[in-house]
């Protein structure tokens, strides 16, 4: 969203940590990538983009963008979110934040089964790779709710259908107590696991789900 005019946009310094926004043929509605300034023009900035760990490209992670694909880190909430199915989330995968909707949680809701835009399965992710959707809008973030349509209609939709197409009509049926089932699912339906230490993905057979819980 542009800012108003005659909206004074928040300085960015050298150092600041900011959000670069991205998109790709995979990931239509784009996605977030942490970042820092190296430099810049109040037009166009030099930033640095976080490491990802499970990167096997030797790259500089240095790029020039302009102003109005970055942002500041949006506020970190202290305050533990209770995730439920069909929630529409952000999940930080492979260095970057996308949106995606919960499909299920385990473990005691310390982790969420989540299916991000532009993924073909599911991840298991821990709930500290979650986080609300949130706008900046005339230098101020603006929380998403979950009955905004914004929140529900598009990016819901493209999911279902997504889900549909690849689980083969199938549900996940993942309980909010921590319990699993890998009913409704084909054994061969792979679940990935997302760690968030070396931001890698193991590949976990659907017959042997109850390891998960």
């Amino acid at each position: 969203m542009r800012a108003k005019k005659g909206t004074k946009l928040t300085r960015l310094r050298k150092g600041s940590k900011v959000e670069v926004f991205g998109t790709t043929n995979t990931i239509p509605g784009g996605f977030w990538r942490p970042a820092q300034i190296v430099c810049g023009n109040g037009r166009t900035y030099l930033v640095q983009y976080d490491p990802v760990p499970s990167s096997i490209k030797k790259t500089t992670n240095v790029e020039k963008v302009p102003r109005k694909m970055i942002r500041p880190c949006p506020p970190v909430k202290d305050k533990p979110v209770n995730w439920i199915r069909e929630d529409v989330v952000e999940v930080f995968v492979h260095g970057s934040w996308r949106v995606g909707k919960v499909t299920g949680v385990a473990y005691g809701n310390n982790f969420c089964f989540v299916l991000p835009i532009g993924h073909a399965r599911e991840i298991a992710v821990k709930v500290c790779n979650l986080r609300r959707r949130q706008m900046w809008a005339n230098n101020k973030w603006i929380l998403i709710k979950k009955d905004s349509p914004k929140a529900s209609n598009g990016f819901v939709t493209k999911l279902k259908v997504m889900h549909k197409v690849m689980l083969g009509r199938s549900e996940s049926t993942v309980s909010s107590t921590g319990s699993c089932s890998a009913s409704g699912r084909p054994h061969q339906y792979p679940v990935f696991i997302h760690s968030d230490d070396d931001d890698a993905m193991s590949m976990i057979d659907c017959a042997n789900k109850e390891y998960l819980c």
